[in-house]
Parts: C-alpha cells; structure tokens; sequence
C-alpha cells in the first residue's frame, strides 16, 4: 500500500544586519523516522509570483482552484477541451 506523505509550503522568515526582512518559500515533506517526526525539502518556490506560489500552496491543500461551473465557453473550438474538464471534475 501507498501511503503519501503530508507536502506543504512553509514560509521561512530571516532578517538580514541591514535590518531587511526576506522570506523564502520551501516546499516540504513530511516524514516520520525513529528519532521522531522531520521534514525535507523537495523544492523551493521562492522565485515565483506570488500568486502562483498561492495556487502551489492552496493546491497542497486540497483546496478546489476552480469550480467546473465557473469554466466558461469563448470561442467553439475551445468547447472539447472545456468538455473534458466538466466530465473530469464531475
């Protein structure tokens, strides 16, 4: 059996002798091991937008980005690929 590990976005805050505050943005695992609970690194995120490292986040979450019904049609041929979406998400 498959058992996934717990994944998160931690902010790490540090301040520099110049009094300048900067924030790095790991992606984390969780993992259990004999000497106790620990977590690694599997990425950082810190160079991206911020609103893509809150997608990255809320996704590891499990938090929905988009409803299915807020999928909107603009032009026809774009209609296949929103019809796959739909059933997907349904």
């Amino acid at each position: 059996m498959l058992t996934l590990s717990p994944v998160f976005v931690e902010v790490i805050k540090s301040k520099a002798k110049s009094g300048k505050i900067y924030e790095t943005f790991p992606v984390r695992e969780s993992i259990r091991t004999p000497d106790g609970p620990r977590s690694r690194t599997v990425c950082n995120i810190s160079g991206l937008p911020p609103q893509t490292r809150d997608l990255v986040a809320h996704s590891l979450k499990g938090l929905t980005l988009v409803s299915p019904l807020s999928a909107s049609l603009h032009h026809a041929l774009d209609y296949g690929g929103l019809a796959v979406l739909r059933e997907a998400w349904t």
